[in-house]
């Protein structure tokens, strides 16, 4: 009887089909595989004067956001430390679509943000984009 890596030819068959009927059902259950979301990431350079706290002010309205706003999926913010641009921090805000930004940008914690970073934040950068489903 043939072996393939220590299986005869139906068993390692048997296992290949398995694995990708697991794979195939796996994404299929997984919506946020099948779902297109759209990306704005914020690049931020803090003020000379700004204050821890109100750096954690900031960073506070910005987690916030998915309990606040419908379609705010998720926010990760992260201190850039030694990076190649003269940024302070990134926001990475995920939205389930176009919709759900614009709800975003005439939202009153968006507005909070806003009143905040005109005092705390001295430049800023973003761009946006699309998830590839």
């Amino acid at each position: 009887m043939m072996k393939f890596r220590g299986f005869t030819i139906g068993q390692a068959l048997l296992v290949s089909a398995l694995g990708l009927f697991s794979t195939a059902l796996g994404a299929q259950q997984d919506p946020i595989q099948v779902q297109k979301a759209f990306h704005h990431v914020l690049l931020y350079q803090w003020s000379d004067t700004v204050t821890e706290a109100e750096k954690e002010q900031l960073i506070d309205l910005f987690n916030g956001l998915p309990r606040a706003v419908e379609g705010v999926l998720e926010v990760e913010v992260n201190t850039l430390l030694r990076a190649s641009v003269d940024y302070d921090f990134r926001v990475h805000l995920r939205f389930s679509g176009l919709e759900a930004l614009h709800r975003y940008e005439n939202h009153r914690e968006h507005n909070k943000i806003v009143a905040l970073a005109d005092r705390v934040i001295t430049g800023h950068f973003y761009y946006r984009y699309w998830d590839e489903p």
